[in-house]
């Protein structure tokens, strides 16, 4: 088993509280918080400037770039043959809005379930779930799924 791809390198310490001044969650564009936390070159994001989350901007952030930058070390540490990439994408249905983070790494093995369950707290407390599945060319996508109740909510 490759410990780079179970192995967090560092742990990464989500704040308690974030978003505006008062602490709570703002309203914030998807593709603002994907561009903050997608640093490699190498992702591919599709994320339309429209798709608007009511979220803790600063938790957010944190999470999506721990997803990527693991991401980008399965894939690059990857034994599967093809085209190795990672894509932010984000998606507007009539009742959710989802992000996902999308990797052409080896699929997640039962080593993974502890850093899952990690994640699935941290998107609780984002009010969104979570949603981690293998892709069926190879690798994981990890998706992000909020209520759009909660985003249609815009402050007056």
């Amino acid at each position: 088993m490759d410990d780079s791809r179970t192995a967090d390198p560092e742990p990464i310490i989500f704040p308690l509280r974030g978003g505006d001044a008062a602490g709570g969650p703002t309203w914030v564009r998807a593709r603002s918080i994907v561009d903050a936390a997608a640093t490699d070159a190498a992702v591919t994001i599709d994320v339309p400037d429209g798709h608007v989350l009511h979220v803790d901007p600063a938790l957010l952030t944190g999470l999506l770039r721990q997803w990527v930058d693991r991401a980008c070390r399965v894939t690059a540490a990857s034994t599967v043959i093809g085209r190795r990439e990672v894509v932010v994408t984000s998606v507007l249905l009539p009742d959710a809005i989802e992000l996902e983070v999308a990797d052409s790494g080896d699929a997640p093995d039962a080593a993974d379930s502890a850093w899952c369950t990690r994640q699935a707290a941290v998107a609780g407390r984002l009010g969104a779930t979570l949603d981690v599945r293998p892709c069926a060319e190879g690798g994981t996508a990890l998706t992000l799924r909020f209520a759009r109740r909660l985003t249609e909510r815009r402050a007056a």
